[in-house]
């Protein structure tokens, strides 16, 4: 009876987005799932949605707007994030941008299914592309972000020293809390990248590694 704000794909979950807000709204750290058959207890730590909370207690925020403003907001951080991902690959700014163009408006070829293919919006996948990840949920874009950011961190920590990395270290931390299933693909990543690295160095036959790379499906 509500206009949320929010597409049909992936909208399940809003109720329990929402009532996130409205606990920390009310001064709760720690999260419950008021939407299950068991006993509520608080036990959920969700660093997007106290920050979310907390902000739209202090500026008396309806939880809708809170919702979406830090939606934008950490599309912003994304974006800034990917351009400083891609200075360590192009020297020039305008390839910078083409590239965050190109990385903003992917969406792979969902929307031929939509037109010829009834009911095809089922078949999405939420975070599929940047695209639809954008278009959201809060948690999504940040937790987008922060893995991107380990990578970045990574890239920064070979050429200024170690030390970045601990920016990265972090960046996995808070990205636990809100999707950890993430953190395979980084270790997935940069056990990949150990790999081939032992290779290059004749530490192990460079078949094997063709042969992990040929049976992977890096989920991207």
């Amino acid at each position: 009876m509500e206009f949320l704000g929010r597409r049909y794909l992936n909208s399940q979950d809003t109720p329990t987005y929402f009532s996130f807000i409205e606990e920390a709204k009310q001064g709760d750290f720690l999260f419950q799932n008021l939407y299950t058959t068991e006993k509520p207890v608080l036990r959920f730590f969700r660093p997007a949605y106290l920050l979310i909370g907390k902000t739209a207690q202090v500026l008396r925020l309806p939880n809708p707007w809170a919702f979406h403003l830090f939606r934008l907001l950490f599309g912003v951080a994304f974006f800034v994030t990917a351009y400083f991902f891609f200075s360590f690959f192009f020297a020039k700014e305008t390839q910078r941008l083409l590239a965050l163009a190109i990385l903003a408006f992917s969406s792979g070829l969902g929307f031929v299914l939509e037109k010829f293919i009834p009911q095809s919006t089922d078949l999405w996948v939420p975070e599929a592309n940047t695209f639809l990840t954008l278009s959201d949920s809060p948690h999504f874009v940040l937790s987008q972000t922060l893995m991107l950011l380990v990578f970045t961190s990574f890239l920064w920590a070979a050429k200024k020293g170690p030390l970045a990395i601990l920016l990265g270290g972090g960046a996995a931390f808070l990205l636990a809390f809100e999707h950890p299933f993430a953190l395979a693909i980084i270790y997935l990543t940069f056990g990949l990248l150990f790999v081939t690295y032992l290779s290059w160095q004749n530490k192990i036959p460079k078949s094997c590694v063709y042969g992990v790379l040929l049976n992977v499906d890096i989920p991207v």
